[in-house]
């Protein structure tokens, strides 16, 4: 039986990269001069390019600031970039999420660090996770209710958990309900920005390799924001490394760990000392 998070085309062969940035570059307002003339915008992004390929873990690591979430919000069309272009599956992909086809944006899904923000207080968890289903497959109530279930079986919790209220689960689980209801839009890109890095050691281990499971079943591709290079190296299959919004290097993980090519890449690899396995 297939999970309810199973994608039809998920696994497929792909000629081309499942999503590409050419030169993406962004800016934050504009600083105001002596008599409150316009000056310089801050520069957040600059000339970024990077691609990824279907069933991939693409991790962008970086210090704060470095542009990491910025990047991850254009791509799911939340915050509009300054230049460049983005293509999703061959075609460019339109800035504003709102001008994007239901399709598109049922394809790319992107989960916060903070899954309190997220999520609707007021609304219980099943109906939280039932929105997607509605939304992009038009499923009735009773159909919504099974998939619910199996959604909550498959992120491993109780079932009974869709009758409950954020507040009354933890910080763990409100993010386990934010992954599951990512999957009941069945994406084929998943972004995830800083997911693990506001939970306990063994809490992190719990969900990554709930992920790793997923992506395994689904062949889902995941841009994986961290600034954990530890967990960077178990779980990415590629890092891309930014330094105050410039890409400065990208590189199959045990190539970067093994032979750092960049110098703010050495520096941080220094810094951090990561071991083989981050739990």
């Amino acid at each position: 039986m297939r999970p309810a998070f199973y994608s039809p085309n998920a696994g497929a062969p792909a000629p081309l990269p499942l999503l590409t940035l050419e030169g993406v570059s962004a800016r934050y307002g504009q600083t105001r001069g002596l008599l409150g003339r316009p000056g310089a915008s801050a520069d957040v992004l600059r000339q970024v390019s990077l691609s990824l390929h279907p069933g991939e873990t693409l991790a962008l690591v970086g210090e704060s600031g470095s542009g990491k979430s910025t990047l991850a919000r254009i791509v799911a069309g939340l915050q509009p970039a300054s230049g460049g272009r983005i293509c999703y599956r061959g075609g460019e992909l339109p800035a504003d999420a709102h001008k994007r086809s239901a399709d598109l944006r049922r394809e790319i899904q992107i989960i916060f660090q903070n899954p309190d923000s997220s999520l609707n207080r007021r609304h219980r968890i099943g109906r939280t996770i039932g929105r997607p289903l509605e939304l992009f497959f038009g499923l009735s109530a009773r159909e919504r209710e099974k998939r619910v279930i199996d959604l909550l079986h498959a992120v491993r919790l109780p079932e009974d958990y869709a009758w409950r209220y954020p507040e009354e689960v933890s910080g763990g689980e409100r993010q386990r309900v934010a992954l599951a209801r990512a999957l009941a839009a069945q994406p084929r890109l998943l972004l995830c920005d800083e997911i693990v890095s506001a939970l306990d050691v063994s809490v992190q281990a719990s969900v990554l390799a709930l992920l790793g499971t997923i992506k395994a079943q689904t062949g889902l591709s995941l841009l994986f924001i961290t600034h954990d290079l530890a967990v960077a190296r178990w779980f990415a299959d590629r890092i891309a490394v930014l330094y105050r919004g410039e890409l400065c290097e990208v590189a199959p993980v045990e190539e970067l760990f093994a032979a750092p090519r960049h110098p703010y890449t050495q520096a941080l690899l220094a810094a951090h000392r990561p071991s083989t396995r981050p739990f």
